[in-house]
């Protein structure tokens, strides 16, 4: 497979294209560019690529040890806090269309570009693919940089009832599908989708480059084109206006009866304008086609709806890039990044599954009080005792803050808050709704 895309590689090194530009630090404006190809090596196989963060292209005469050349580089912003670490996923996906083929499962390493001074550009193991006969997504899981965006393949053009091109190669006796394919049976078949290059930028580098005129302190080579690409797509966001506030929170999905088949199908409940505001504000999703409004939130659950809340009301999107292994762990840390939490919060230092647990009600109003800033939890009650709310209760402050905000109420008439008690999906609907839309927070008195 790597000898594939090696040959793919040499041959694109020797095409030539165009374009210009981008930009960092401050705000860059982006788009999501889709674009459908045919497969590298088969005709009959098409992608639709969809890039999200794409700023543009330049044409870059690199010098690699594949071979050298002019070619055109895809070029992507992706903004610090949308890095799960030194990792952005999903950064490349593809809807594939075969035609009469079969095409094998594919799950491989990606190429990095690292360049040391005067030496050119090396590659090391940058990041993974995963393919198959009708998707692909492409993880690029160390850091900024420069990478190959191709996915390399084996296809038939029947089926020959292989569920891979390694069964395929032992059903007609050959060692393994680069022998087989070498040895031109017309059984089996190979391909690529994607890009040649992808230069994937985040705020660091994208700095780094507008002092120095190079991505990192190893390289030397100077990205022409790339600084009128940054200042075309740089803006300034409206001071009289301001970025931050409840207007931010706009309806972003269609919501309909019996989207979700336990929420106001059968019969009304409590909850189901709470389900629903969530759903079209984008905070909260089901599963399989339920909210499960009785199921139990887990705390990772809680940090992302409070993770969308906090980027929401800031000016930003409310989507992050979820880690396929690991769903939650960029939502750890943009609350971390952002004060929502510390690393030590729940026991995390030590307890691996500790976002895994189980959410107490003082758990979730920690977390859901420190996603909004104090202006945007204005005390609407006046409230100095809670009935089971004490001084050595954990969270207790949040607790307040949230009943004198109107975001909680209690879950009684004497407005007990039940700190240790787990919350409900349903529950937590209520809440983070409150939290979005002032108008639905509750006035109330504790006798």
């Amino acid at each position: 497979m790597r000898r594939l895309l090696a040959a793919v590689l040499t041959a694109a090194m020797l095409l030539a294209s165009a374009v210009p530009a981008l930009a960092a630090d401050k705000v860059y404006s982006t788009e999501t560019k889709k674009t459908t190809v045919q497969a590298e090596g088969v005709s009959s196989v098409k992608a639709t690529l969809t890039v999200p963060g794409y700023l543009g292209e330049l044409t870059a005469e690199l010098n690699t040890s594949e071979g050298s050349g002019k070619i055109d580089v895809i070029v992507v912003y992706v903004p610090n806090d949308k890095w799960d670490g030194k990792c952005y996923y999903s950064g490349i996906t593809a809807n594939i269309k075969s035609g009469l083929n079969t095409i094998y499962p594919a799950y491989e390493d990606i190429i990095k570009w690292n360049e040391y001074y005067s030496s050119g550009f090396l590659p090391t193991a940058g990041g993974i693919y995963i393919l198959d006969s009708t998707s692909l997504q492409m993880n690029f899981l160390e850091g900024p940089g420069l990478y190959t965006a191709l996915a390399s393949f084996y296809y038939s053009p029947s089926n020959y009832g292989a569920s891979s091109a390694e069964d395929l190669a032992a059903k007609y006796g050959y060692a393994d599908a680069e022998s087989m394919l070498a040895a031109g049976r017309s059984e089996l078949g190979a391909g690529a989708v994607g890009f040649p290059f992808i230069l994937v930028l985040n705020d660091d580098m994208v700095s780094h480059f507008l002092r120095n005129g190079r991505l990192d302190s190893h390289s030397s080579y100077g990205w022409p084109g790339l600084k009128e690409l940054l200042e075309e797509h740089e803006y300034k966001p409206s001071s009289s206006s301001g970025n931050e506030g409840f207007s931010n929170f706009q309806i972003r999905n269609r919501y309909y009866k019996g989207i979700f088949l336990d929420v106001g199908f059968d019969a009304p409940a409590w909850y189901d304008s709470y389900a629903e505001t969530c759903y079209k504000l984008g905070l909260m999703q089901g599963m399989d086609g339920k909210f499960n409004p009785s199921g139990n939130l887990t705390i990772a659950q809680a940090l992302a709806m409070a993770c969308r809340v906090h980027n929401i009301y800031r000016g930003d999107s409310g989507d992050f890039t979820q880690n396929p292994r690991n769903w939650y762990s960029v939502y750890v840390n943009y609350a971390i990044e952002n004060g929502i939490i510390t690393a030590y919060d729940f026991n995390a230092y030590r307890d691996q599954g500790a976002y895994e647990r189980t959410c107490t009600r003082a758990e979730m109003a920690y977390i859901f009080a420190r996603c909004l800033p104090p202006e945007g939890l204005d005390i609407k009650n006046v409230v100095n005792t809670i009935p089971d709310v004490t001084i050595t209760t954990p969270y207790r402050n949040e607790i307040f803050t949230l009943y004198r905000s109107g975001v909680a109420e209690g879950s009684d008439k004497q407005h007990s808050y039940r700190p240790s008690s787990y919350i409900t999906r349903a529950e937590a609907a209520a809440i983070i709704t409150r939290m979005a839309d002032p108008s639905q927070r509750k006035s109330f008195v504790i006798e």
